[in-house]
């Protein structure tokens, strides 16, 4: 065999080995699976969202173009899916997602591997049409008197108003639930009409005495916490919470029976099921809902994700974020005292379960807490683990 023939043979089975791969892997991947799921950091992060079930790909491409795919962040990655478009679409699942990074249109394919949108990508729907009236979402950056302070984002959503509203009412709620870090202001509030998502933004003030003054900080002022509604208490997107009533985990913020995926039942404190906020969507009635992932690790539940209650009678805060003054340890490995807020490093004491400590001090690593005790070590916050006394 020369090695011309050789070569058209190896491109050949290449491109019928990527077919095959991504269809048959798509049959059965988890696509809830995401890994974006970092959108509370400055503006050019990822905003992920489910697209209609039985939503299809058209790659339009002839046989043995190949796609190229991206992570999450929108990195190039050494994988490729070949294109046909003699037999397009050929990439369907129940629920591809829509990934959006500074403007750029992302449509995840596979765990963790996404197709950039493009001329030679289409969206169609679950007839196999293409959607009507593609909608334009544009993020405004405005100060207290509406003025522009940061170019307003624009892009191209390719969502049909009337076949993808309620993908796109999610897509909305995610992006107002992100907070974008504009240089030398505070986030005060977020709204929207119209697709337009609007963030307002102020100067941070100091009191002095009757004066309040506007100060010009020298560093960006950056913040991780999502807008919370002003009546409802609202965990702050990637900390953890625990369910302290019996909850279920539903596919959709409108929970129904159909809908439920799993019970969490009731159960005593150091075994209570665990979750971290990944995002927030509302019901048709209105009701806040926490998007979450199971973080039950010595469970079959493990790493599944959803929607729960965001009603602080049945789920609340993982760690303590005020002083406790006095714990008891309540894990039944007791626990161990460290020197450094990490908890990692050399180990200064171990407290067997059922010990008494004093608390000087909460202190705020990352989006948990530790307790610092009257001698200076630090623990845990991990309600799971310590019981105030």
């Amino acid at each position: 065999m020369t090695r011309k023939i050789f070569k058209q043979f190896f491109l050949a089975l290449v491109a019928l080995l990527s077919v095959t791969f991504a269809l048959t892997t798509l049959a059965t991947a988890d696509t809830s699976n995401l890994a974006a799921e970092n959108v509370d950091i400055t503006f050019g992060t990822t905003v992920d969202a489910d697209l209609p079930a039985g939503s299809l790909l058209k790659l339009n491409q002839p046989a043995g173009a190949i796609y190229p795919l991206h992570n999450s962040t929108g990195k190039l990655l050494s994988r490729g899916i070949a294109g046909d478009a003699s037999t397009a679409p050929s990439l369907t699942t129940d629920q591809i997602k829509l990934d959006v990074q500074s403007g750029n249109v992302y449509y995840q394919v596979l765990p963790d591997c996404w197709l950039q949108s493009d001329s030679t990508v289409t969206l169609l729907d679950s007839t196999g049409q293409a959607p009507t009236d593609p909608v334009a979402l544009t993020l405004k950056f405005v100060d207290a008197n509406g003025k522009e302070i940061q170019d307003a984002k624009t892009f191209d959503a390719q969502f049909s108003t009337t076949t993808d509203a309620t993908t796109l009412a999610t897509l909305e709620t995610e992006l107002l639930a992100i907070r974008p870090a504009v240089t030398g202001y505070n986030l005060v509030s977020a709204d929207q009409a119209e697709h337009v998502i609007t963030y307002h933004y102020a100067k941070p003030t100091i009191s002095t005495g009757s004066t309040t003054v506007a100060t010009q900080p020298s560093d960006p002022v950056t913040t991780t916490t999502p807008i919370p509604a002003k009546t409802e208490p609202v965990a702050v997107k990637g900390t953890a919470i625990y369910a302290t009533k019996k909850i279920g985990l539903y596919t959709s913020p409108n929970f129904s029976k159909a809908t439920r995926k799993i019970w969490y039942q009731k159960k005593q404190r150091q075994n209570r099921p665990q979750f971290v906020v990944i995002g927030y969507a509302k019901s048709r009635s209105g009701q806040l809902r926490y998007k979450i992932r199971d973080i039950n690790h010595h469970s079959l539940t493990n790493n599944r994700r959803g929607y729960i209650t965001a009603n602080a009678t049945y789920v609340t805060s993982l760690y303590y974020h005020q002083n406790p003054k006095k714990i008891q340890v309540i894990s039944g490995h007791g626990l161990n005292a460290y020197q450094a807020v990490t908890l990692h490093g050399r180990k200064l004491h171990h407290y067997r379960k059922g010990a008494t400590l004093e608390v000087k001090a909460v202190k705020t690593h990352g989006l948990t807490t530790r307790l610092v005790l009257s001698n200076g070590h630090y623990i845990t916050a991990n309600k799971t683990m310590v019981i105030k006394r």
